[in-house]
């Protein structure tokens, strides 16, 4: 009788019959509801994350207007010498200026 008790396999009368298609029907079912939700998903991942960025750089700008207009945005420059910088440093972003470094040959005999 212990020999007997100890040789049946627990598992399979556990999930044999009803319980087992049932249980076998629900892993199916979810697993091709994930797999037809899943590109969804991230297609609406992907779109909020446009939206995002798009609209989270002009919620910054608008914020950052209001901060300087308030008057914390100018604690080291005035505000006509930081419009000077960023003039001259769109000026002179592009220009063809000779490089300000030393030049070395390569001399073969050393």
């Amino acid at each position: 009788m212990i020999n007997k008790h100890f040789r049946r396999n627990l598992l399979l009368q556990r999930f044999t019959g009803v319980k087992g298609w049932l249980a076998f029907a629900i892993g199916v079912v979810t697993i091709i509801l994930c797999l037809l939700a899943l590109p969804f998903l991230l297609l609406i991942g992907a779109m909020s994350f446009i939206l995002l960025t798009v609209f989270g750089r002009l919620f910054l700008k608008k914020k950052m207007a209001q901060f300087q207009a308030a008057g914390f945005g100018h604690h080291q420059h005035g505000e006509f010498e930081q419009q000077n910088i960023h003039r001259d440093m769109d000026r002179n972003r592009f220009s063809n200026k000779p490089k300000a470094g030393r030049t070395f040959e390569h001399d073969p005999n050393e």
